[in-house]
C-alpha cells in the first residue's frame, strides 16, 4: 500500500497544501520502522521522500497545528533498522519540516515544540553521514530558534517530553556546529525549566535526565 501510495503521490501534478502534507505525514504515525520487512522500509522511505518534496514545493503557510500533526507522524521512524541511503531521506525529511518550524514560530505552542523535539528520541547520531549531521545541526538551531521566540509558559510535561528527546543526540557524533546548536537548546530549555511554575513529577524528571 505504501509503495502504491508514494507513486500515486508522484504522480500527481496539483501542489499539495499545507494541510494535505501534514495529514499525509500524522497518518504514519502507527508505523514502526523496526518491525518492518526491507521492503515495508523501501516503501516507507520512497512514501518519506515523496511527501518531503511535495513539502518542499507548497507555497502555503503552515500552521502550528499543520506542524505539530506532522512531527506526531514521525515518532516511530528510527533509523537503526535503516540502511545509509534511506537514513538520508529520512533526515531530509526531517529537515524539510524543521524549516517550516523556523520559519513559522508564531503561534507555535510549548507543546508543539515538545512535540517537535520528541521526534529526535530515535535519531541515532553515530550512525548518520556527515550530511546527516549537519542536518541535525540546522534541527537544533531550528528549535533553539522556536523554544527562544515563545512566549507561551512550558509546562512540566512540554519540558520532560522536549528533553526527553535529545537522548538520542550523542555530542561526541557532532560536528562543531552541531555542538553550537546543541548548546543553545540547552540554554533555551534551561531558561524555560526555571520559569516552569509546574511542579515535576518524579517520571517526569527521569524523562528529563535521560
Amino acid at each position: 500500500v505504501l509503495k502504491a501510495l508514494a507513486q500515486k503521490a508522484r504522480e500527481c501534478r496539483g501542489q499539495f497544501s499545507a494541510q494535505n502534507i501534514s495529514t499525509a505525514f500524522y497518518g504514519l504515525k502507527g508505523i514502526d520502522t523496526i518491525s518492518l520487512d526491507e521492503a515495508g522500509r523501501k516503501a516507507l522511505t520512497d512514501v518519506l521522500d515523496v511527501l518531503a518534496d511535495k513539502a518542499r514545493q507548497s507555497q502555503g503557510r503552515f500552521t502550528a497545528a499543520e506542524i505539530s500533526m506532522a512531527f506526531e507522524g514521525l515518532k516511530g521512524i528510527d533509523l537503526s533498522p535503516l540502511d545509509g541511503p534511506s537514513r538520508d531521506v529520512v533526515m531530509a525529511t526531517l529537515a524539510v519540516l524543521y524549516d517550516k518550524l523556523a520559519n513559522h514560530t508564531d503561534g507555535l505552542t510549548a507543546d508543539d515544540i515538545g512535540k517537535a523535539m520528541a521526534t529526535l528520541q530515535t535519531l541515532d547520531t553515530g550512525g548518520l553521514s556527515a550530511r546527516g549531521r549537519e542536518t541535525v545541526a540546522s534541527i537544533l538551531d531550528a528549535l533553539a530558534h522556536a523554544a527562544v521566540q515563545c512566549s507561551m509558559p512550558f509546562k512540566a510535561g512540554s519540558v520532560a517530553i522536549a528533553l526527553y528527546g535529545l537522548n538520542g543526540i550523542e555530542t561526541a557524533h557532532l560536528d562543531e556546529r552541531g555542538k553550537r546548536a546543541l548548546i543553545k537548546v540547552l540554554k533555551a530549555f534551561a531558561e524555560k525549566t526555571k520559569a516552569c511554575h509546574d511542579s515535576l513529577q518524579a517520571q517526569q524528571l527521569g524523562m528529563s535526565f535521560y
